[in-house]
């Protein structure tokens, strides 16, 4: 793959159907390297599209919330296998953002995990390295191990949230890595959590992130889970969060035994200050009426839909809602 998001075991069909993605300025989500989409529609035709062949159908099934018809066949633009160079270290979190606005550009993949209440954050580059294969078959410890206990400690007692946080840092070394590319983009993931995450326009990434980290700490919001940032390139698939501008990714995650609904009720409504489009593989609580004005297709990946799918045998409950139907 041209580029691989770190949770890698959905299936490739409902990865494109929700804009999956990884991160990197001059690098699409999933959906904007397929070239070709083979359909069974809701008739038990199947139809071959692509952007030489039925156009307007492909340019909304590359996203299209499983709505269309049944995908079982994909082509997609990939590239030859390469290994990669990854480099973390945990700094603050003013730091991190001055580090990852500079090196945005000049690095294949920048992100950064900040946490609010420990003002620190875990910050990832990556880059194309054909050097010999440094990475350990086995994680010197467990992290997520060391996740859950710390997650769960916090959520007993929320008073030590931010001293955990901080202390993170003595248990995550600064490091170095280099391996085939589908070895390093993944990263496990055992513990559990609820997960929002809203796309805004690149240019007022930080500034939006800035005031999501400022908006948990104001309320004292008890979330232990760092703020995930990442850079995507502009797509043209018509229901991407990436369609027509590049996009800032921020997710906010809350640990499974808690709550979500007070992090995400406080931070969804700065996300929508930013223009924000939010992930269609995570929780959100938009609907047509908010949706129409975040997507410039909107209404015509709807007539698309109408007309292969008439009866909306294709669309569930939550389906149903969100499209006005």
């Amino acid at each position: 793959l041209q580029n691989s998001p770190d949770v890698d075991i959905q299936s490739l069909a409902g990865a494109i159907a929700t804009a999956t993605h990884g991160t990197g300025t001059t690098l699409q989500c999933l959906s904007g390297y397929v070239r070709e989409l083979k359909l069974v529609l809701c008739d038990g035709s199947a139809l071959t599209c692509s952007a030489e062949r039925e156009r307007e159908l492909f340019d909304a099934a590359r996203v299209s919330l499983g709505a269309l018809g049944i995908v079982t066949e994909i082509t997609l633009q990939n590239r030859a296998a390469y290994s990669l160079r990854e480099r973390t270290r945990v700094m603050d979190i003013e730091s991190a953002c001055a580090w990852v606005d500079a090196r945005r550009h000049a690095a294949r993949h920048v992100e950064f995990f900040a946490f609010a209440h420990g003002a620190t954050a875990l910050v990832k580059e990556m880059d194309i390295d054909p050097g010999p294969d440094t990475a350990p078959g086995e994680p010197l410890f467990d992290e997520n191990a060391l996740l859950e206990f710390a997650a769960d400690t916090a959520r007993r007692a929320p008073f030590t949230t931010g001293l955990i946080q901080r202390l993170l840092g003595a248990f995550i070394a600064d490091g170095e890595r280099t391996g085939p590319a589908r070895r390093i983009f993944p990263s496990p993931r055992t513990v559990l959590f609820n997960e929002m995450e809203y796309t805004v326009p690149a240019e007022r990434g930080i500034e939006c992130l800035r005031e999501v980290i400022d908006t948990i700490r104001a309320r004292d919001i008890d979330v232990f889970f760092p703020v995930e940032f990442r850079y995507v390139a502009a797509d043209d698939a018509w229901l991407s969060m990436f369609a027509g501008r590049a996009g800032a990714s921020i997710s906010v995650h809350q640990y499974h035994k808690q709550d979500p609904a007070e992090l995400f009720a406080a931070v969804e409504p700065v996300l929508r200050r930013y223009d924000g489009r939010p992930h269609w593989g995570k929780l959100h609580t938009l609907q047509a009426s908010a949706l129409r004005d975040l997507y410039p297709q909107w209404e015509a990946f709807l007539a698309v839909r109408r007309r292969v799918d008439p009866h909306a045998r294709l669309l569930n409950p939550y389906l149903r809602a969100l499209f006005g139907v």
